[in-house]
């Protein structure tokens, strides 16, 4: 290839792993190769080396620098051994051919392939590829849905998460050893109840618990009824947290209890690549080879209440201000809109939610008439833009960037000199991979040096989590006050000539919650003066327009 307008041709070279360097095409071979190869052609050469890189993705120096220059226009050709040293998946290199370098005018070559896409047949071969890798995708995909059908067929569970009073071995075997038993007790206590990998077994606590559940159920005909004895009698679900209706109701109508098992719900979509749900006539049903938890009778006792029970809801459009921003004040739940009509009169208030799905467990109740929150809220927005509040409120803001900047700076400079030295460390692994495939270090050496490299860089990466971690925690950013003081200001004449969504939004741009505890108490209404917020643990997140604000603000930063 002649030279073209003083372009390059890159010739890129890369190896993973030591063991690659040592049972395959070392870095020097390659080198050696590429450089012929570019003699034999006359080319402009110039290599890009990624030593002790993994082609799992693009996230190589090399192989970033590469790009850019290609996208800069520099580079004529890239010329590599095998395709495999620029990417180990085809239809990710195949993208970069087709979204790169054909963009750019640049041909890819490959020594131990028929591959050159400056030629007729090089392009080909290149849409070969890509309706190859397109093939294997979906052969691979049937092969596994083929797999699964025949797995369900035969009354297999064909895995996910396991339904709530059942077991499988590998879940067993987590579960005992995050209670604290040693590896092998908890192996050779889950084969005493799971003989059988892959298998579902009814756990030896958790299956009494649907028992229950569905005795209640038809004692009570009520899912929340069964709701509020799960929590009152201290039951929690698989991750530990309290038990909702919704997970009650699926429950209550999965025929796995029964010993049956369904699958093809779902069918991945080619176009979107996103799961739709099948029609029920195209399920598989069939009886499954595990044991049941429920009897027959009861399953179908069961399901007859709840279809009795069923009825399309009702859906209109209310015209509340707080639904999502309103709070429990007793337990912190959310608090949403509720109507009742009967007759010529009607109801509206806000009730909390964790009471309702959960019960006095969780929360003993609050509720609080919507006309009256929604009045005290706005009034209280109407205050707040009178008098020096709004002053004070950016003098606060001030002193509270400048703490920020005060305790993040030392922490930045950390995570710095961390990262630095993880670079260091990488650079150092790749000098050993270089020496080992020169011999100029033995493998025991090498092996040594490289752990000690490893080690460095576990350590550094967890205390730059930590770091990132702290930063989070301090809400290192801006106080967005100019956005909020317009809004505050200004608020009594937009307020007057908004309709209901404009209000709305007003509101929702202003709140960051609201907190109703009893009518006893004041109610909490907290204004956002942070572009994000901040954590839980953090000295003050909002400003609070109930009373004393200014007080409040002086108590949390001593130094103004």
């Amino acid at each position: 290839m002649t030279l073209l307008m003083n372009k390059i041709d890159a010739l890129y070279i890369r190896v993973s792993t030591e063991q690659q360097v040592v049972r395959g095409e070392s870095i020097e071979t390659q080198k050696s190769r590429l450089l012929q190869y570019a003699k034999d052609k006359d080319l402009n050469p110039k290599i890009y080396e990624d030593p002790g890189y993994s082609a799992c993705d693009t996230n190589r120096p090399a192989f970033r620098r590469l790009i850019a220059d290609i996208k800069a226009g520099k580079v004529a050709s890239v010329t590599i051994t095998k395709l495999d040293r620029m990417s180990r998946n085809l239809q990710d290199a195949i993208d970069l051919i087709y979204n790169i370098f054909e963009e750019q005018n640049v041909s890819l070559h490959a020594l131990d392939q028929q591959l050159d896409t400056a030629s007729p047949t090089g392009r080909l071969m290149i849409n070969l590829l890509a309706t190859v890798a397109q093939w294997e995708r979906e052969m691979t995909s049937e092969r596994v849905s083929i797999d699964m059908r025949h797995r369900a067929q035969k009354g297999k569970w064909c895995g996910g998460p396991v339904p709530y009073g059942y077991a499988s071995y590998s879940s067993l075997v987590r579960q005992f050893q995050e209670n604290g038993l040693s590896k092998e007790d908890a192996f050779k206590k889950a084969s005493a109840i799971c003989q059988e990998e892959g298998m579902l077994y009814p756990h030896p606590e958790n299956a009494v618990t649907v028992k229950k559940m569905f005795d209640r159920y038809l004692e009570t005909k009520s899912q929340r009824a069964v709701t509020h004895w799960l929590n009152n009698e201290g039951y929690k679900t698989p991750r530990g947290t309290t038990w909702a209706s919704s997970s009650v109701s699926r429950i209550l109508r999965n025929p796995v209890y029964v010993g049956k098992m369904i699958w093809g719900k779902r069918v991945s979509s080619k176009t979107k690549k996103k799961l739709k749900k099948r029609p029920e006539e195209e399920w598989l049903k069939v009886d499954g080879i595990h044991a049941s938890i429920i009897d027959e009778g009861t399953f179908k006792r069961t399901q007859a209440i709840l279809k009795s029970q069923a009825r399309e809801p009702i859906r209109h459009a209310s015209e509340s201000f707080l639904s999502g921003l309103l709070r429990c004040g007793k337990c912190g739940g959310k608090m949403h809109n509720y109507e009742y009509v009967r007759d010529d009169h009607s109801w509206a208030y806000y009730r909390c939610t964790n009471h309702t799905h959960k019960g006095n467990t969780v929360c003993e109740g609050n509720s609080v008439d919507r006309n009256k929150i929604e009045k005290a809220v706005i009034d209280k927005l109407h205050e707040a833009h009178k008098g020096q509040e709004l002053v004070e409120i950016q003098r606060a803001a001030d002193v509270f960037n400048k703490k920020v900047k005060r305790q993040d700076g030392p922490l930045k400079e950390e995570k710095e000199q961390l990262k630095k030295e993880n670079e260091k460390a990488l650079q150092s692994k790749r000098v050993l991979i270089a020496k080992l495939s020169n011999e100029t270090i033995g493998d025991g050496d090498f092996k040594l040096a490289v752990k000690e490299l490893d080690d460095t860089f576990k350590k550094n990466t967890g205390r730059i989590q930590a770091i990132d971690d702290q930063l989070s925690d301090l809400g290192i950013q801006e106080v967005s006050f100019d956005t909020v003081y317009s809004n505050l200001n200004d608020f009594p004449r937009r307020w007057k000539h908004l309709d209901f969504q404009g209000r709305k939004a007003l509101l929702w741009s202003l709140l960051k919650s609201v907190k109703y505890t009893d009518p006893d108490t004041d109610v909490d209404v907290e204004i956002f003066l942070f572009k994000k917020k901040l954590s839980a643990n953090s000295t003050v997140t909002c400003m609070r327009t109930d009373m004393d604000s200014w007080q409040r603000l002086k108590e949390n930063w001593p130094e103004m």
